[in-house]
């Protein structure tokens, strides 16, 4: 068996576990999974390195057909970003991806790590957002263009990891079938349904993976339920955890920016009641108010990138739209209040922020 050893004995190996919990885009972001961190990690000096995935929100955010492609693109472009950046970073210290569960965008961030594990329990599907990214265009020559172009920046990722681009294919398109055929230990995948195994027969449905089924293809190298069985399918008969900042620090990072998101959605009401008060002789009081709670919601947004994607979503707020708003706040005020009628420029929540309400 392998076992956690004393926490103060240098002589063991050092294993850091680091979470990826959540929601990703938001908490897990380039604004924590950064080189501060890469530093933090650096300093402890551990032996091993395991990212320790847990991300089974259906609603990804990322690739829904609710936010702009634009804000898409860049929201994988900041995944391969963050993934180029914690492996070349940290090239020297061995790492490990385990995936607690996984269903959406994470699938795709998972395999970029060549050593992957999962837990009894964990899936990995939910890839097909990012094929779908694509089908929004009416013209079928630029929606084939368009996949095509969305589904090589998803296996960019498996390339990444050593992974073949048919499974990455059959894992967004829902169209293609896969089957898998043995060579010696190794599985080939094949676009069609003449391999030895059919694993996907299905046009309308992507494939998709629990622990057993990846296991047995080998795309997971093993099935671990608890950071023992981990290190020991690793080979470490004795290991220490590292218990080192990284986790609170990623931790007050989530907390602190759902905090942020809670106030600016209270400021989104004060500024709406502000400006429904920005009338008569108080016009340009109230617009005062109704400029100051913009600024904030601005400052949080500028500091939190997981803030704006959400209130971009929730109330079509960007930066830049606030930025004009507030504007135009000032240039009222410069006329005495004069100019434009009273009301907020923001709507509700509806349509899942596509923009102004």
């Amino acid at each position: 068996t392998s076992g956690e050893g004393d926490p103060n004995d240098l002589t063991l190996p050092g294993v850091y576990v680091i979470p990826m919990k959540g929601q990703m885009g938001t908490d897990i972001n380039e604004n924590v999974y950064n080189d501060e961190l890469i530093e933090l990690i650096r300093e402890a000096d551990p032996a091993l390195i395991i990212w320790e995935l847990e991300c089974a929100d259906r609603d990804d955010l990322m690739l829904t057909q609710s936010t702009q492609e634009e804000q898409s693109l860049m929201d994988l472009e900041q995944y391969r970003r963050m993934v180029a950046n914690l492996q070349d970073e940290l090239r020297d210290i061995p790492q490990v991806m385990w995936v607690r569960d996984s269903w959406g965008i994470s699938s795709v961030f998972a395999l970029a790590w060549p050593d992957m594990y999962m837990s009894s329990k964990a899936r990995l599907l939910g890839m097909r957002q990012i094929y779908e990214a694509g089908t929004g265009w009416t013209d079928s020559d630029v929606r084939a263009k368009m996949v095509a172009a969305w589904v090589g920046i998803g296996n960019g990722f498996l390339e990444r990891g050593g992974y073949p681009i048919e499974l990455g294919r059959a894992m967004m398109n829902p169209t293609y079938v896969l089957s898998a055929t043995w060579k010696g230990r190794d599985v080939r995948w094949t676009l069609d349904d003449k391999g030895e195994y059919l694993f996907d027969s299905s046009d309308e449905r992507t494939a998709m993976f629990n622990a057993k089924t990846a296991e047995d293809f080998r795309i997971s190298d093993g099935t671990a339920d608890t950071l023992d069985d981990l290190m020991l399918l690793l080979g470490y008969r004795e290991y220490r955890v590292v218990d080192g900042e990284a986790d609170d620090v990623i931790a007050k990072y989530i907390e602190d920016w759902r905090r942020a998101y809670e106030k600016c959605k209270t400021l989104v009401e004060d500024y709406r009641q502000h400006m429904g008060w920005a009338q008569g002789d108080e016009t340009v009081k109230w617009l005062g108010a109704s400029r100051k709670d913009l600024e904030q919601i601005l400052s949080a947004m500028k500091r939190y990138s997981a803030v704006e994607i959400r209130m971009q979503r929730e109330f079509g707020m960007s930066q830049l739209q606030l930025e004009l708003e507030i504007d135009k706040i000032k240039e009222r005020i410069r006329n005495r209040g004069r100019g434009g009628g009273g009301g907020s420029s923001f709507g509700g929540g509806g349509g899942g922020g596509r923009g102004r309400g």
